[in-house]
């Protein structure tokens, strides 16, 4: 379900299709030791600045280590377990919200691809990766803001 006024989506919409929590928040807490594994409905990016532990995705199970991105696909099964004080991001977005543009339309098919090896896709953050990374949670951060007061003022503007 997709409901578009202007350029804004509405605040459900965009709760909906996708989430953003820093690994340090009480709202990552049940992300960073999952006791049983989880089957996906959504893409998620686990960004560990600096942490320890492990990810493990359908068969493939991978370290974590500092400064390395991790990359799941809608209906893998996955389970983390990373160690107390990791540091980061954790970001889960629907299918939709890849399709959006026509360029998105190609990185969700690569990902589902890559997600046909029954492994998670890994990346080391470069310094520059970090940089952009670091620019998209903040636009995330500032639209997750915006989208909520405007769902609390019910503005007819937004």
């Amino acid at each position: 379900m997709r409901s578009i006024q202007g350029k804004h989506m509405h605040y459900e919409t965009i709760h909906q299709q996708f989430q953003l929590f820093s690994l340090e928040s009480n709202g990552a807490l049940p992300l960073l030791d999952d006791h049983e594994p989880r089957r996906l409905e959504h893409f998620e990016l686990l960004w560990c600045k600096s942490a320890g532990g492990q990810v493990q995705a359908d068969a493939w199970t991978g370290d974590v280590t500092a400064q390395q991105l991790f990359v799941l696909a809608p209906g893998q099964l996955r389970r983390f377990q990373l160690a107390p004080g990791a540091t980061g991001y954790y970001i889960s977005f629907s299918p939709d919200f890849l399709y959006v543009s026509n360029h998105l339309k190609e990185i969700a098919g690569l990902l589902e691809q890559h997600h046909m090896n029954m492994r998670a896709l890994t990346l080391p953050v470069t310094e520059a990766l970090g940089e952009d990374l670091e620019d998209v949670v903040r636009k995330m951060k500032k639209s997750t803001t915006a989208t909520t007061a405007c769902a609390q003022n019910y503005s007819p503007s937004c």
